[in-house]
């Protein structure tokens, strides 16, 4: 549908609406309030903020009703915390959540300064410090330009329902969603869809990384849970303890906006849970393929098409790099680099960041994002230089190290990953979320107790977190294939089970323990409940096949070894290394 554009700051607006007899000419001014480079971070757009003069990266979250930082931050930066008050209800993907509050007495957002703002704390770590929530988006109009690196808060005058406030929209076919009064939606931006010919209410979520229905929308649309198509997508988690099971199923269309329609879609769906009924989280990889403004003030929603995919990040598809006139800051150039790379257009995205570079070279930032670009590319030796350049220029950065300590360990080089391990080690705050990751590395170096001793530190600062089952069973993991406490190793999977039941990684785990206490009937058992879950698992069929030998059912046991071993040529190995053997 085409409508008049209003011009940024200066120019009037003649509006042209279907069904009108004539123009109606308004002097519509929207000037920028402010203008918020945006940096991509695991396809969730962050800002950077300072909070009492430290630096940090918060994910803008249109979804959140009220900003908010992370227990781990919290913590690692001294911000004193007090209890919320009684009726302060927050809830998330994963249940709801514990909240205190915590008040920020100077915060920085790009040349905004305010004093005495209050955050929520609590929930499970997003990846970034905090969340930026809608009680800063809300406070006027917003313009979500992910495409191009920005946020851009936005002040309109003289406007009305009758301009089209998209004013970059020039020649483009613009799409308008009718959305709900910020106060009656509870401080979010909400609208209404339709899938398969069902009207659903909708989330706009910029904190939700990829879009995602409930299962309950997904039946009104005629797709279950074992419909023909639909396949399991695994466990999410959000800002709440617990994670959902997921599943992604094929849909007809869907329909947002009044110009937009998506035909032939796959879509992941899930259990929402108590989040004031909503249908379907419409997530930050529907900003990243549209430009978006938000008019809080005249409740509509205005958005173009970028190009390239609309939900589903995965699909590699060529695009060229979104128009947005001429860069000329580093900022700009990666930002929009990338926001390229979450779209997984990489060629776009190294020739922005190189342009980065170039005009910052000193900036190591720039230098590890496109370090990240090159290895998605497969270029080892560019990647592996940009790193050693980007840890000379930030020696005290635990992202970076991080980074390089996976690199050398593809390339067999222990030893320098287990010296980027320790400085990370050095580098990071007790309460750190990064300690989860510095786990994993040490477990892929196969230094058993200093991945126990981090994923301990890591269980102890995130007592509520959505990730501390995957926690406990990466513990558990590593005590039992390296011969450790067995009984601590129980304790960890059945700590573990009892947060996410039936997840077949866990139950894997737990039959892995039982197999070498000898308790070989309930190893059976976890190992049939886990490969009815995933009949895929090979640990899981060599370990049953082994538990079965060992208590004389030898036809059953080979059978299940000879099938472990067409799924992994390498498991009997594998196994005889964590001490297991037919």
């Amino acid at each position: 549908m085409r409508r008049g554009i209003c011009l940024l700051a200066t120019a009037a607006c003649v509006a042209m609406m279907p069904g009108r007899a004539a123009a109606v000419e308004h002097h519509c001014q929207i000037g920028k309030l402010l203008d918020l480079p945006v940096t991509i971070v695991d396809r969730q757009p962050t800002v950077e903020a300072t909070l009492d003069g430290h630096a940090l990266r918060l994910a803008v979250d249109s979804g959140a009703f009220f900003s908010s930082l992370s227990p781990g931050t919290a913590a690692e930066y001294g911000f004193k915390r007090h209890m919320a008050p009684q009726e302060l209800r927050v809830y998330g993907i994963g249940g709801e959540v514990e909240t205190d509050i915590t008040t920020i007495d100077d915060f920085k957002l790009g040349r905004l300064q305010l004093h005495h703002v209050e955050f929520l704390v609590g929930g499970s770590e997003v990846g970034a410090a905090g969340l930026l929530g809608q009680n800063i988006l809300g406070v006027t109009d917003v313009e979500y330009d992910l495409g191009n690196g920005a946020i851009r808060l936005m002040r309109p005058e003289h406007c009305d329902k009758d301009l089209n406030l998209a004013y970059w929209a020039k020649g483009k076919s613009v799409s308008v969603e009718e959305i709900e009064p910020v106060k009656s939606a509870q401080f979010h931006t909400q609208g209404t869809v339709v899938l398969n010919g069902v009207k659903l209410k909708a989330m706009f979520d910029t904190g939700a990384a990829a879009t995602l229905l409930s299962t309950r929308a997904a039946a009104r649309a005629g797709v279950k849970p074992g419909s023909p198509g639909v396949v399991e997508a695994g466990y999410q988690g959000g800002l709440g303890r617990g994670n959902i099971e997921t599943w992604i199923g094929s849909f007809d269309s869907l329909q947002i906006g009044d110009d937009e329609r998506i035909e032939k879609i796959r879509l992941r769906f899930g259990d929402l849970g108590d989040m004031n009924d909503i249908d379907m989280l419409i997530g930050a990889d529907f900003f990243l393929s549209h430009r978006v403004y938000v008019s809080n003030k005249l409740h509509r929603m205005y958005f173009t098409y970028n190009g390239g995919p609309v939900f589903d990040l995965s699909m590699n598809r060529p695009t060229k790099p979104v128009a947005g006139g001429e860069l000329t800051s580093a900022a700009a150039y990666g930002g929009r680099g990338m926001a390229s790379a979450a779209r997984h257009e990489y060629a776009a995205a190294l020739a922005d960041l190189t342009h980065a570079v170039a005009l910052a070279p000193d900036d190591g930032h720039y230098r590890y994002q496109r370090a990240t670009i090159e290895l998605a590319m497969h270029d080892e030796k560019a990647g592996s230089a940009d790193l050693d350049a980007a840890i000379a220029r930030l020696p005290d950065d635990a992202t970076a190290r991080l980074a390089r300590a996976w690199l050398r360990v593809k390339q067999d080089d222990h030893t320098g990953a287990e010296a980027d391990a320790d400085a990370a080690d050095r580098i990071l705050a007790t309460p750190s979320d990064t300690r989860f990751e510095l786990g994993t590395l040490y477990d892929a170096l196969d230094l058993s107790k200093q991945a126990i001793r981090q994923y301990g530190i890591w269980i102890d600062a995130h007592p509520r977190d959505n990730k501390l089952a995957t926690a406990y069973n990466n513990r558990c993991w590593a005590r039992v294939t390296h011969g450790m406490d067995l009984d601590d190793a129980l304790s960890d999977c059945n700590h573990g089970l009892h947060l996410r039941p039936h997840d077949p990684s866990i139950l894997d785990s737990r039959g892995l323990v039982r197999l070498e206490r000898g308790d070989f009937d309930d190893a059976i058992d976890d190992y049939d409940d886990a490969l009815k879950r995933n009949p895929k698992i090979a640990t899981s069929l060599y370990g049953r096949g082994v538990a079965k030998l060992r208590l004389g059912q030898r036809a059953a046991g080979d059978a299940d070894i000879a099938a472990a071993k067409k799924l992994d040529a390498d498991i009997a190995a594998t196994m005889k290394e964590y001490g297991v053997s037919p």
